[in-house]
């Protein structure tokens, strides 16, 4: 018994494995922005992929099962470049005609747990690209019942305070045509 134990060892155990991976990076585009980020928030999400059929004559089942915990950041900004502002030199008087809505930009990041399948199947990276685009719908959702599109207009409005601050500091004028501002920033 000793002597299979020391021959599994040295057998099983003693093999050396190679493993080679290749990786090309492209970098596929570079852009000029002009984002404002203002808030940061971080999703956990627990989500079980159960997929159950039967073939052959409803006699073999098929099942495929996978335990996947989602952690995503979510960044909400706006784009100032869709933000139409005029200056006008004359009157000393800045003019915003229209704020930009909300970007939303999720960054998941999934980790597969117990991933379980039958006999005759396999996950695919068709499975796995669904798995992954239903997890990220389900943050969108969290996103649109929770506060958190609120907050991000808030710290927008905030920002744009300072901004009417500065104005009013060099003896210019503030006109919101949005109707927005006049809400938070009484001064105007």
């Amino acid at each position: 018994m000793a002597s299979f134990a020391l021959f599994y060892k040295a057998y099983f155990k003693s093999r050396n494995t190679n493993i080679e991976t290749e990786a090309t990076t492209i970098m596929k585009s570079v852009e000029s922005i002009s984002k404002l980020m203002v808030l940061e928030g971080q999703f956990t999400e627990t989500y079980t992929y159960h997929e159950q059929s039967k073939v052959f004559f409803d006699l073999i089942p098929l099942e495929k099962k996978a335990l996947v915990i989602l952690n995503a950041k979510v960044l909400i900004g706006y784009d100032l470049k869709k933000m139409v502002v005029f200056i006008d030199k004359e009157n000393k008087k800045l003019v915003i005609e229209k704020l930009p809505e909300e970007d939303v930009n999720i960054i998941p990041d999934l980790k597969f747990y117990d991933i379980q399948a039958s006999t005759f199947t396999s996950f695919t990276k068709d499975d796995i690209n669904k798995v992954q685009a239903d997890a990220k719908s389900k943050i969108e959702q969290q996103i649109e019942q929770s506060t958190l599109k609120i907050q991000a207009r808030q710290r927008l409005l905030e920002n744009l305070n300072s901004l009417v601050q500065i104005s009013n500091a060099i003896g210019w004028k503030v006109e919101d045509k949005t109707n927005t501002l006049k809400e938070w920033i009484p001064k105007i």
